[in-house]
């Protein structure tokens, strides 16, 4: 009889965190501030509107964000999309407190940081982030 209940308890807990964790997934919010120094060298050009990917070789998620992203920057002339190795930048990995692949930060003309996402965002959320930053200018 314990064991039976011990076995439900764990499963439930499981299920709980699996479908917490499915659910946040590819969803943005609000990004902490940001260290001065955490974007240095990485190729963020002021006065666009930037897509910051971070992602690594192996990781199937990155590439398709990597073509939704690209094609997204492509249809507004004033964002960028930028790929960032996380293997080549580490320093900027713990600065910005990249913890999976792909994250993604929508960095605002200024390059501050605004909000973020990690997995695979929906082009519909990302055009909603974009929304603000594109008819503030």
């Amino acid at each position: 009889m314990t064991g039976a209940f011990l076995a439900l308890v764990v499963l439930t807990a499981a299920t709980v965190f699996g479908l917490r964790w499915q659910a946040r997934r590819g969803r943005f919010t609000a990004a902490a501030s940001t260290a001065p120094t955490a974007l240095d060298g990485l190729g963020i050009r002021p006065g666009a509107v930037t897509l910051l990917q971070f992602s690594s070789r192996i990781c199937a998620p990155c590439r398709a964000t990597s073509r939704l992203l690209a094609d997204i920057a492509g249809t507004h002339p004033a964002v960028e999309h930028l790929e960032i190795d996380v293997e080549a930048h580490l320093a900027a990995v713990r600065a910005l407190d990249v913890r999976r692949t792909p994250t993604l930060f929508v960095l605002d003309r200024g390059g501050n940081v605004v909000v973020r996402a990690s997995g695979l965002p929906a082009r519909a959320d990302v055009e909603s982030a974009l929304q603000p930053l594109l008819t503030a200018a």
